[in-house]
């Protein structure tokens, strides 16, 4: 299910994921600044119910979130998390270096390739080496490690296993 850059309208996208509204937008990075310009479009009728441009440091990725999805809550109406879940939240922030690291590894185990998933483990740990307090470069790591055990992709070093 891809519709990056697709010919389909908004309602037919809708139709296929069974959802009235669809969020669309793009996102841009100018050196350690992010621009994220978000629009939400009725699906029923292609309406734009609002569209705004948020722009923040890449260590401030998590307000960008929060300010859209509050946004899109207050436009449908909606009451979004507890102040609770926002700090659970922020508290997966890290470095942009980290994060860049952990999104290339992301992308390449994704391929799932014998050599996509040798690159992905080098992400990974590097994500951590740059942030070791941030959890999801450990949980890329251990997906890493189950795909190549899972699919016979090498045999691990004693000192790896």
């Amino acid at each position: 299910m891809q519709y990056r850059h697709t010919a389909k309208d908004v309602r037919s996208i809708g139709a296929e994921l069974g959802v009235a509204y669809v969020l669309d937008g793009s996102v841009r990075r100018a050196g350690a600044r992010l621009r994220v310009t978000a629009q939400l479009v009725q699906t029923s009728d292609g309406t734009h119910i609002w569209a705004d441009t948020y722009e923040q440091d890449l260590t401030d990725v998590i307000e960008i979130q929060t300010a859209i999805a509050e946004r899109v809550g207050d436009s449908l109406s909606l009451e979004l998390l507890s102040d609770r879940h926002v700090a659970h939240a922020k508290a997966r922030q890290t470095t942009p270096e980290a994060r860049d690291e952990y999104l290339k590894g992301r992308y390449v185990w994704n391929q799932r390739t014998p050599d996509a998933l040798r690159q992905a483990l080098a992400h990974f740990q590097r994500t951590i080496e740059l942030d070791p307090g941030f959890a999801p470069g450990y949980v890329g790591l251990a997906d890493t490690y189950a795909l190549l055990g899972f699919w016979g992709y090498g045999i691990l070093a004693p000192a790896e296993a």
